[in-house]
């Protein structure tokens, strides 16, 4: 891989992590877009879309009550060690996978029905909207915190 900058006296590689939807793993590239790394196949939760959506309106409606695979919601760098990828799936509800950047598996929780907003420095973040008050009145939503603990 090219050196891309020096910062400090040190070359600084940046790679990209991508997760496409109907591959059951995520994808290290170079900024170029050269393939450097296939990460571990994903959990057998992971289901890939069966098939491409039609171009017609009406074939679109007709395809998602079909529809049931997992899509990637996001892919974090959690730290700089380890990657966090969440995923939606709509019988299956949400859930979440940690790998190292080697491509173990570190941790997964599936069925979760919760998504993160936002994970780095090891923690990842989520907005959480109250039910309405004892007025009827709707409260600002707030931000709920979570460190990530390797088991």
């Amino acid at each position: 891989m090219e050196r891309l900058a020096t910062w400090f006296g040190r070359d600084t590689i940046i790679p990209i992590y991508y997760a496409p939807a109907p591959e059951p793993e995520i994808l290290k590239l170079s900024l170029d877009g050269t393939l450097l790394m296939r990460i571990s196949k994903r959990s057998s939760w992971f289901r890939s879309p069966p098939r491409d959506f039609p171009s017609d309106p009406g074939g679109v409606f007709a395809a998602m009550k079909d529809f049931n695979a997992s899509i990637p919601w996001s892919l974090f760098e959690l730290t700089d060690e380890l990657l966090m990828i969440q995923y939606t799936n709509r019988e299956r509800g949400t859930g979440y996978q940690v790998f190292t950047k080697d491509g173990a598996l570190v941790a997964e929780e599936l069925g979760l029905n919760m998504l993160f907003v936002h994970g780095a420095g090891g923690r990842v973040y989520r907005s959480v909207q109250p039910g309405l008050d004892a007025q009827g009145e709707l409260p600002n939503p707030y931000i709920e915190v979570y460190e990530f603990v390797a088991p």
